[in-house]
C-alpha cells in the first residue's frame, strides 16, 4: 500500500515532468525555427541588395564603357582628319616639285650637262666645273623643300650627281 501511495504521489509529478519538458522542446523548436526564418529573411535581403548594386554597377559600366568608346571615335576622328590634312599637304607639296621639274632649267639642263661630262669621270675638270656651277643651286632647293639628298640619273640609270655625293654615286 505505501508503494501505491508512492506511485499515486508521483505519477503527477512525473506527467508534469513529461508535459514541461515536452512544452520545452516545442518552445524551443519554435524559437529555432523562428530564429532561421529571421536569419534566412535577411541573408534573402542581403542578397537582393547585393543583385541590385550588381545591376546598379554594370548599368554605371555600361555607360562608361559606352562614353569611353564614343571618345576613342572622336579622338580616332580627329587624328584621321589630321592625318588626311597632313598627307594633302604632302602629296600637293611634291606634286608641285615634280610639276615644276621639267620647266626648272636647274634639273632639266643639268641632268644633260652632268651626262655629257659624266663619262669622263667624276674627278675630270669638266665634270668639277659643272659641279661648281649648280652645285649652290641644289643647295638652296635641297634646303628649300627638306630633302635628305639630290640625285641626277640619266636615261641609262647611272647616277650623275648626288648632293650628298655618298656612295651611290657614279
Amino acid at each position: 500500500m505505501l508503494i501505491v501511495f508512492l506511485l499515486v504521489g508521483l505519477l503527477p509529478f512525473t506527467i508534469l515532468g513529461y508535459l514541461a519538458t515536452d512544452n520545452a522542446g516545442n518552445a524551443l523548436d519554435k524559437q529555432i525555427v523562428a530564429q532561421l526564418e529571421s536569419l534566412r529573411s535577411a541573408r534573402q535581403q542581403q542578397a537582393l541588395s547585393f543583385m541590385v548594386e550588381l545591376k546598379t554597377d554594370m548599368d554605371i559600366l555600361g555607360r562608361v564603357i559606352s562614353k569611353t568608346r564614343d571618345q576613342a571615335f572622336l579622338t580616332l576622328s580627329a587624328a584621321n582628319d589630321l592625318k588626311v590634312q597632313q598627307l594633302t599637304r604632302f602629296f600637293t607639296r611634291y606634286t608641285n616639285i615634280l610639276e615644276d621639274l621639267p620647266y626648272n632649267k636647274r634639273f632639266s639642263e643639268g641632268l644633260e650637262a652632268f651626262s655629257t661630262v659624266f663619262e669622263r669621270g667624276l674627278n675630270s675638270p669638266e665634270y668639277k666645273a659643272i659641279v661648281n656651277e649648280r652645285e649652290s643651286g641644289f643647295k638652296s632647293f635641297q634646303k628649300s623643300f627638306e630633302f635628305y639628298d639630290i640625285f641626277l640619273i640619266n636615261a641609262t640609270g647611272d647616277i650623275v650627281y648626288t648632293l650628298l655625293k655618298e656612295s651611290d654615286l657614279g
